[in-house]
């Protein structure tokens, strides 16, 4: 009995070391870091950190997502969007020695990857070779741009030539993402939704057509006129109702 309870104590106080060192790190730097004892103050790449132990900051979402102030400038845009975007909604965030881990609701397993980590780390590194300027139009054609030409890939390209259908586009997903890029809120906006998916119909067929997203502000008018003529109609129907 005692072989046990001393076995038992030996595997249950990993526990006591706080999920930096109870979760899986698998990154080979990260382990070699722990095997050596690193402490709290080390910076190691792949962790969000978060000082205040509450909430991290811009800057922090920018170190983690390897954001350098000396040639990435124009795109700080990505990493507020990156720090601003909902998680998913299974996905709980903790802070825990100064590092926030992640854990999915679903499955009961914690990471310290960000849900959303790889949608914006590879958006940074498709604006370091594209090179949109930091003006909103390029900034929204260059976001409408990445999101479409993830859906159609070379392979499902392919696919399309062999016969097979489109992916469809007017997604939820999709739609909540273009509903981020223009910056709107379609929960006091709903009406707005029927133009998010003509814009999502419209630049589709110039991806697929390998032509330019260029017209953003024309959805963005169009947005305008909408939201007009529903104050014209609530204007009118709070006259008829005095």
């Amino acid at each position: 009995l005692k072989v046990v309870e001393g076995h038992e104590d030996r595997d249950l106080r990993i526990f006591n070391q706080g999920p930096w060192r109870t979760f899986g790190v698998t990154r080979d730097e990260v382990q070699i870091a722990l095997k050596q004892g690193t402490d709290n103050k080390t910076i190691i790449d792949g962790i969000l950190y978060c000082a205040d132990g509450q909430t991290p900051n811009l800057q922090e979402h920018m170190r983690y997502l390897g954001f350098d102030p000396s040639t990435d400038e124009n795109y700080l845009w990505i990493c507020e969007a990156f720090r601003s975007e909902p998680k998913p909604p299974n996905f709980f965030q903790y802070v825990s020695e100064g590092r926030v881990y992640w854990v999915d609701a679903t499955t009961n397993e914690p990471t310290w990857k960000h849900p959303n980590y790889e949608k914006y780390r590879e958006m940074l590194q498709a604006a370091r070779l594209q090179k949109p300027v930091a003006h909103w139009k390029a900034i929204m054609a260059f976001r409408i741009e990445y999101l479409l030409s993830s859906i159609f890939t070379f392979e499902v390209m392919q696919d399309v030539q062999n016969g097979a259908e489109y992916p469809l586009v007017e997604t939820v997903e999709n739609v909540l993402e273009m509903e981020r890029i223009f910056g709107i809120d379609i929960k006091n906006e709903p009406y707005l939704v029927h133009v998010l998916k003509r814009a999502l119909r419209h630049y589709a067929n110039a991806v697929k057509e390998k032509r330019r997203v260029t017209d953003v502000g024309d959805f963005r008018d169009l947005m305008q006129r909408y939201r007009d003529i529903v104050g014209q109609f609530e204007q009118m129907r709070e006259e008829e109702t005095k």
